[in-house]
């Protein structure tokens, strides 16, 4: 009705108000008003928008073809990905080909079935939402006006509780919350204890500096308060899990005002409220946890920002607080600060005006040094700040090294050999014993060596890499495999896997045979933390942490277990499902709906996140740490999914009414051609 009542309205300024309201008053009734109104719309609009829309008939078809390789392309890379999660190596034989072209059937299936719901779905949303006429942005019927930064406190506030009680579970048994090794490690170094990577009396850069300071001050409240450095980090996730549960709420109001249906955001909240990945991890205290409280804010207000093209930002206290999010963004993550300076950066491409991009550029520029230079200055800590996380950078040089090592150990010149000695703590010798395809800490973990090795050590990697170069491909498909496989080992458990253990699985392989993979293949579902990880020695430390341990354990593991058995929504606990499928399924989406151009620096935050994963230690669900990595994904897939459903709806509005004015401005709709579309007795009636 509005998007026809809009139709009207254009009709109405077309054909003359003076000539229907003399209509009116003659026969003393609408309905001549309504009939030419309708006959219009029949005859008129309607055939100009077919003829609109079907005058890029070649594009669609290359847009097509295009789509077609791409999810074909896609099963491939999983059928392939799942070879390397089992074996620990790519080999192209025709099982894994037959494989990636199943895969690649049923990916471009589902991605076709998606586009489809979300070309539907957006199109009823046209039909009953109308564009703000001051940022275009669609709002539903029922929706108030969009303004700006505002939402309904009555409904965020009765969403939150919802999600509290469906959490409710799970908080229980997770009391008083779990703790993860890194922040056990992070507590230690806030009070002066030595740890694995510090001498003592040093808080280091390798955890951020932020978080750590965080933790320790609570638990200096819980010493303080309770007597227990533990009850004061149980006080931190239950406000962890207050302000995640009612950010997630006020995500669902967000897409209210945004031309969202209420069914879309009736599922995302039920998304937000049984999926088990979200109470497990907001009961828990680890870095990313924290990161996810500035994380979900700052996105909405950066999609405010591109959907109003910077006009969001134009009053001080939504800059002010756009700015700090973005500050709390960069500092609870050490790929924080990357992710939202580059996001910052590509808001020059939606933000119009050369001053506006200038303010992007400056912005970004302003958060690297304030976090990297300025916070880490100002910031009182109890002990100094000691640089480190210099082996970050060469975690998958030092992968591609170690596999070198197990498979060529001998074709190495003695001045490689030193370079590699004197470079890492784990000897070029003690590599093969060490090597774990799919997890970096058994070679490079915390620290490296003697840093004046490092630029002989980067020349023998090169020499060797020319060497072999397979040796090194291999190495890094093993690290990145668990972001695209479903499927991985399941005997041995690769969580043990050391060089005897997969070179022997190599052997039960043979070149062209895969049987015995594939019958010890599991999917590659999330792993979850339900029990506290920290070091022993910080109980030994703080003997309060010794008792810190969760109410039920065997219950979240009997709930997550029920929910991986579920048909459909278990697939919802694949790994791979939010850091690759989902993914190329909105990538397919936005390219098949040939809207890529107004979506791709959308995208940025969501592409930045992922890039991010390629460095990681681990990609394989092999510990929770593996899934820690891409919680963030969890997050901002499907809040982008709800984006995408807007931009849809947003665009149905605009080609099936505003383009309406456009039609008659540039003359494919005319005064005469209207009144020649009326049926006779109306026109001339209309003409007298």
């Amino acid at each position: 009705m509005r998007m026809r009542r809009r139709c009207y309205h254009a009709i109405d300024s077309l054909i003359g108000y003076r000539v229907l309201r003399k209509l009116e008053t003659m026969c003393e009734t609408k309905n001549i008003t309504n009939g030419i109104r309708k006959s219009c719309l029949q005859n008129v609009w309607m055939p100009a928008h077919g003829r609109l829309q079907r005058h890029i008939t070649a594009s669609s078809i290359v847009r097509v073809i295009f789509c077609i390789i791409m999810a074909l392309l896609s099963g491939q890379i999983v059928a392939y990905a799942n070879q390397i999660a089992c074996e620990a190596r790519l080999d192209f034989t025709w099982m894994v080909t037959r494989d990636g072209l199943r895969y690649g059937v049923m990916l471009l299936v589902f991605f076709e079935i998606m586009y489809h719901v979300y070309r539907l779905w957006s199109s009823r949303l046209a039909r009953t939402s109308v564009a703000s006429p001051t940022t275009g942005i669609p709002i539903c019927s029922s929706a108030i006006r969009y303004t700006g930064f505002r939402w309904s406190t009555l409904r965020t506030l009765l969403s939150g509780i919802f999600l509290l009680l469906a959490w409710s579970p799970y908080v229980y048994w997770y009391y008083p919350g779990t703790l993860w090794y890194d922040t056990g490690d992070q507590i230690l170094q806030f009070f002066g204890y030595q740890v694995l990577d510090s001498s003592g009396q040093y808080i280091t850069t390798h955890h951020p500096l932020f978080d750590t300071l965080l933790f320790g001050w609570f638990a200096q409240i819980g010493s303080a308060l309770f007597n227990s450095k533990a009850l004061g980090l149980a006080l931190l996730i239950g406000i962890q899990i207050m302000v995640g549960a009612f950010e997630l709420s006020y995500a669902v109001e967000w897409f209210r005002s945004h031309g969202t249906g209420c069914i879309a955001r009736a599922l995302l909240l039920l998304f937000f409220a049984f999926f088990p990945f979200f109470p497990t991890f907001y009961c828990g205290l680890v870095k990313d946890s924290v990161h996810a409280l500035f994380l979900v804010p700052w996105l909405l207000m950066y999609f405010d920002v591109a959907l109003t093209h910077g006009t969001a930002l134009s009053r001080p206290w939504p800059a002010i607080l756009f700015g700090l999010l973005s500050i709390g963004n960069a500092l609870t993550t050490a790929t924080g600060m990357y992710i939202t300076a580059l996001s910052l950066l590509a808001a020059m491409f939606f933000v119009p005006g050369r001053v506006r991009r200038i303010g992007c550029t400056i912005a970004s520029a302003v958060l690297v040094v304030f976090c990297q230079l300025v916070f880490p200055a100002v910031i009182p800590t109890p002990y100094p700040v000691q640089k480190s996380d210099a082996h970050q950078m060469f975690i998958l040089p030092m992968q591609m090294t170690a596999r070198y090592s197990s498979q060529f150990h001998d074709d190495v010149t003695s001045t490689e050999r030193i370079a590699i000695d004197g470079f890492n703590m784990v000897s070029f010798d003690e590599m093969p014993q060490q090597y774990n395809p799919y997890l970096a800490d058994p070679i490079i973990h915390l620290e490296l060596g003697d840093p004046s090795y490092q630029n002989q050590y980067v020349r023998a990697w090169i020499s060797m890499g020319l060497r072999h170069p397979d040796s090194y491909l291999q190495a890094f498909l093993c690290m990145e495999s668990g972001w695209f496989a479903t499927r991985k080992s399941s005997e041995p458990d690769p969580s043990q896997y050391m060089s005897d253990t997969w070179l022997h699985i190599h052997d039960k392989v043979e070149a062209h045979s895969l049987e015995y993979s594939y019958q010890h293949r599991t999917p590659t579902y999330m792993n979850f933390t339900t029990e506290t990880a920290i070091p022993g020695y910080v109980s030994v430390n703080m003997p309060d942490f010794e008792t810190h341990t969760v109410r039920n354990s065997a219950a979240i593991d009997k709930a997550i277990d029920m929910f991986k058995e579920l048909p459909v929504a278990n697939t919802l606990m694949v790994q791979s499902m939010w850091t690759f499928i989902l993914p190329m399924m909105m990538l397919y989406a936005t390219i098949r709906g040939g809207k890529f151009t107004k979506m791709f620096w959308l995208f940025a935050p969501m592409m930045l996140t992922l890039l991010s994963l390629i460095p990681s230690g681990i990609s394989l669900p092999l510990k929770p740490t593996g899934s820690r990595y891409m919680f963030m994904l969890v997050i901002i897939v499907p809040i982008m999914m709800m984006l995408m459903l807007s931009t849809f709806a947003r665009d149905n509005i605009g080609t099936r009414a505003a383009d309406f004015g456009d039609m008659i401005r540039d003359g494919s709709v005319t005064r005469t051609s209207v009144k020649s579309k009326l049926p006779h007795d109306i026109n001339q009636s209309a003409t007298n």
